[in-house]
């Protein structure tokens, strides 16, 4: 879904991370193609919960990826759980890239998941700076899991945005990134 979108959210932010950072690359179908946008950096060190993140990067040995354990979502191909939280607690990472179920005006960053959530949350608080990428189409999606407030990320990626959407997203200190 927003294929397209998701290529240039991914482009964006893969022009944003130097060759050899460490990167978190979180859950969700945005952050895959953040994954293969980042394959012709160098010396990157890549954590990771997402086994197609793991999957795609692992064709890359320039690339080190280390994955986090954890307890195995079936259908999402990931891992979350109390393993995930404690592996991600024993690093600082200087860039966190997460995906979001939905963004809520007053609540800020949503997931359907609670388990998922908690991995978002724990990746934030555990990067440098954090990089939230979604599509428009997230925006009011019913999530029921609170990640973070949108104060607490560093830079927002996004295909568009409303007015009110940009200045909502300023105001609470939030660099925003078009990308189409």
């Amino acid at each position: 879904m927003n294929s397209d979108a998701k290529q240039a959210i991914a482009a964006k932010v893969a022009q944003m991370i130097p060759s050899g950072a460490s990167v978190f690359l979180g859950i969700g179908t945005t952050v895959e193609y953040v994954a293969k946008a980042l394959v012709s950096h160098h010396d990157l060190q890549v954590f990771t919960n997402n086994l197609t993140v793991a999957s795609i990067l692992g064709n890359y040995p320039h690339i080190r990826v280390r994955v986090l354990a954890g307890k195995l979502r079936h259908q999402h191909h990931d891992l979350v759980g109390e393993e995930t939280l404690y592996g991600l607690r024993q690093y600082y990472f200087d860039y966190g890239v997460l995906g979001c179920g939905g963004m809520d005006e007053e609540q800020g960053i949503l997931d359907f998941d609670p388990e998922e959530a908690a991995v978002s949350r724990v990746l934030v608080e555990q990067s440098r700076y954090s990089l939230l990428v979604a599509d428009q189409h997230k925006w009011g999606r019913k999530a029921m899991a609170r990640v973070q407030p949108f104060s607490s990320i560093d830079w927002f990626f996004s295909d568009a945005l409303t007015e009110s959407q940009t200045q909502l997203l300023t105001s609470h200190g939030v660099h925003i990134k078009l990308c189409s």
